[in-house]
């Protein structure tokens, strides 16, 4: 079986509908979003449309628990994430689908032990593990594959039996910011994927009026390794 996993769309519909093509190219059996569909640009409401119409089975992200009132929104970070804004324009029935998510999964696929989730097992929601962070916490695990989301960065990682996968931000790259990411994850092989792939940024801020998004979650979509540093987000 093929897993296909995608996370931090954050109102970008157009990374998000790119990514899902390319898991059905793969042979995707099954779709997990792993949170953060909302936040920064203001496409929410088509980027829960694709996961709907993609059958996703999706995790609250600490945006979503932002917005539902679980997690307070920052007053220093509100001019970025425009959640306030978020909560006027979505439906109530979108609202409630969000509600109903829920903020881990654990399954036994193929004989295998699966822990997904959007932050990370010291903090379900907003906990953050990066590629060239300290995994010491994540030893002991007693799961074949542990999937996380929030960082923004994909990657693949093995600690003790437990592979450790992030499919990165389909909607918000912060390394290659016009490069979204997905995974798969072969149950046969026990072997995950980063996939990457292109967009416009253009084209991407043109589908929105851009008093609605901060100028530097507009810089991130632009951004390269070199100038991540710099960024404000």
């Amino acid at each position: 079986m093929r897993l296909g996993f995608l996370a931090d769309a954050h109102g970008n519909p157009s990374g998000l509908s790119a990514c899902l093509a390319r898991l059905r190219e793969e042979g995707s059996d099954r779709i997990y979003f792993l949170g953060d569909a909302v936040g920064y640009l203001p496409g929410e409401a088509e980027t829960l449309e694709w996961l709907r119409s993609a059958s996703a089975r999706c995790i609250r992200g600490n945006h979503e628990a932002m917005l539902l009132g679980e997690l307070p929104i920052p007053e220093r970070s509100e001019a970025l994430y425009r959640l306030t804004d978020v909560r006027a324009r979505l439906k109530s029935s979108d609202r409630a689908w969000i509600a109903s998510w829920p903020k881990e999964i654990r399954e036994e696929i193929d004989g295998q032990t699966f822990w997904f989730m959007h932050g990370s097992p010291a903090d379900r929601l907003c906990g953050y593990v990066y590629p060239d962070g300290d995994f010491s916490s994540l030893d002991g695990l007693a799961h074949d594959l542990l999937v996380l989301a929030n960082t923004h960065y994909p990657m693949v990682a093995k600690r003790g039996r437990t592979l450790i996968l992030n499919p990165g931000s389909c909607g918000l790259p912060r390394d290659f910011g016009d490069r979204p990411s997905c995974a798969v994850y072969d149950t046969q092989t026990r072997e995950a994927r980063i996939i990457r792939l292109r967009m416009n940024p253009e084209r991407v801020l043109a589908r929105f009026d851009r008093s609605l998004i901060h100028p530097d979650v507009a810089a991130c979509l632009f951004r390269s390794p070199r100038s991540r540093k710099a960024a404000a987000i």
